[in-house]
């Protein structure tokens, strides 16, 4: 029956029930929304952060940076690390091409020679870290991957021709083209298309070409191809941490433990990790501060139109106490119209904001990609909303109600 009257009371003052709702919906959906979308930002960044700016690179800076191999012990003592999440052993070799007319800026019947390395498998590139920005992977087929700079070497969808040298010792693959330069050295010659080409990424940039294991292995024979692709150990080490947090750290210790290899680093986006974590530890206030600042804009607009509100038609109450009522029971009444209000506005303003939602999308450009950050309501936020409104509301009726009694029956029914 209560809550019957309390919507009569809110049919009877349409204006300035519309009014609570209104300022409770745009508070609310403030309340709901902007702390949704700081909380989404964050997610998508740290979340990105952690799976791309979490690698760290271990190779040899030095000139003579692919000729020697690091024993799998290293690999071991790596993984030991606290925190290191995978380590990637990788052996990098040189692929050569004969300039024929398709490679830019040199004589053709010139050798160029690139960073070469396979994808997946013992010793390969991880396929994780690949990304694919126009063609295609390189399957079983004699086809290879261009990656960054070596884009302005090699153009797409053009065939070359790839020699790898022969030694005296190494047995001869059958099926195969050879290849004697002029100085008598032979080669394993054949010819492969560029299929697919990578982003430029800084990080990425120790590999220049990337090819099918299993062909390679087809065409060069098992001996040639351990040799240069295959075997134990590495000369490239891609670590990945299990969070952005352990970067730092994980790179001194791994630096330590090549302290007796000459020439090798240990390199990762310095400034990418420093720019997240600047970005976690002053973003946990900023989130805090828009919450509070929503939350503070709710409770004083609705205070201000209750504060008007309760000075208009302030005599009903009174008359209500001077026909029986007692001043709980007209308390009950102004709690039930200002919780009918305040559960109306919950539910629209849950609407607006999972229609803003919807709406709303941030893109960034990270090295050749598009990173899309999707904006999620949070239901911690949707239930927090409902408690507020219905806390606000029930300490507005109150509010009203304290306010009527000091200025007192006779006063109020001055008015009548």
């Amino acid at each position: 029956m209560m809550t019957n009257i309390a919507l009569r009371r809110m049919r009877k003052e349409r204006i300035w029930s519309l009014a609570i709702i209104g300022l409770l919906i745009v508070g609310l959906t403030a309340w709901i929304i902007v702390p949704s979308i700081s909380a989404s930002l964050q997610e998508g960044l740290s979340s990105y952060s952690n799976s791309i700016a979490t690698y760290m690179f271990v190779y040899n800076t030095g000139e003579d940076g692919f000729k020697s191999r690091i024993s799998e012990n290293v690999t071991n003592d790596i993984i030991s690390v606290e925190g290191v999440q995978e380590v990637y052993p990788i052996l990098i070799n040189f692929s050569s091409f004969i300039e024929n007319g398709n490679m830019t800026n040199l004589p053709k019947g010139a050798i160029v020679m690139v960073e070469s390395a396979v994808i997946g498998g013992h010793g390969g590139f991880p396929q994780s870290l690949i990304v694919i920005s126009e063609g295609k992977l390189p399957e079983n087929e004699a086809g290879f991957l261009t990656n960054g700079v070596a884009s302005g070497t090699f153009s797409m969808n053009t065939t070359y021709t790839a020699i790898f040298e022969l030694s005296s010792e190494d047995e001869r693959p059958n099926s195969t083209d050879l290849y004697k330069d002029f100085l008598g050295r032979e080669y394993v010659q054949f010819n492969a298309t560029a299929v697919g080409k990578m982003p430029y990424n800084p990080i990425l940039q120790q590999v220049y070409i990337l090819w099918n294991s299993t062909f390679l292995r087809q065409k060069l024979g098992d001996q040639l191809y351990d040799q240069t692709f295959g075997g134990e150990g590495g000369t490239l080490f891609i670590v990945k941490a299990e969070d952005i947090n352990q970067v730092k750290t994980i790179a001194s210790k791994i630096a330590s433990i090549f302290d007796n290899y000459l020439g090798y680093s240990v390199v990762y986006d310095q400034a990418t990790v420093a720019a997240q974590l600047s970005f976690q530890s002053g973003s946990g206030i900023l989130f805090n501060l828009i919450g509070i600042t929503s939350l503070f804009s709710v409770v004083s607009m609705v205070f201000l139109i209750t504060y008007l509100f309760s000075g208009r038609r302030s005599w009903e109450a009174g008359l209500l106490v001077t026909q029986g009522w007692s001043w709980r029971r007209v308390t009950k009444l102004f709690f039930y119209y200002y919780i009918v209000l305040g559960i109306i506005s919950v539910a629209i303003s849950t609407v607006i904001s999972l229609i803003i939602a919807s709406q709303i999308g941030y893109s960034f450009q990270v090295y050749g990609n598009t990173l899309t950050v999707a904006i999620l309501i949070s239901p911690y936020m949707l239930a927090s909303g409902i408690v507020i409104a219905l806390l606000v509301s029930g300490v507005v009726a109150y509010f009203a109600l304290w306010r009527m009694k000091k200025i007192g029956l006779d006063n109020l029914l001055r008015e009548y």
